[in-house]
């Protein structure tokens, strides 16, 4: 199995060939290997990788070889944070009500 790792300036170039299933000389092993399988390759080569541009499979049987590239994050400018937005307090709405005041007439007496 051949790895080929290119690193350009915001990106990072995979291409993997293996031996093909019916190929003479060598151990009849299938192999199938993905984007996951990548992502954990270069994981484990220290690569910071982003968002997956462009992916392929390779199953040993139909096709042997795959081109994979992703974003490099650590030339990935830091994004904004977009500013949180303001919390506004709901207004209660209150119904107005007349309260009675107690102006019974009453006898006054005045002496």
């Amino acid at each position: 199995m051949k790895i080929n790792i290119k690193k350009t300036n915001s990106q990072i170039i995979v291409e993997i060939d293996v031996p093909g299933y019916g190929d003479h000389g060598c151990d009849r092993t299938k192999i199938k290997i993905n984007t996951n399988d990548v992502r954990n390759l270069l994981n484990s080569k220290n690569h910071n990788i982003g968002k997956c541009l462009q992916d392929a499979q390779i199953n040993n049987k139909v096709n042997c070889s795959g081109t994979w590239i992703f974003e490099d994050a650590s030339k990935k400018a830091p994004t904004r944070q977009s500013p949180r937005p303001i919390k506004t307090h709901k207004t209660h709405k209150t119904k107005k009500t007349t309260k009675k005041l107690d102006n019974s007439k009453k006898d006054v007496i005045i002496e």
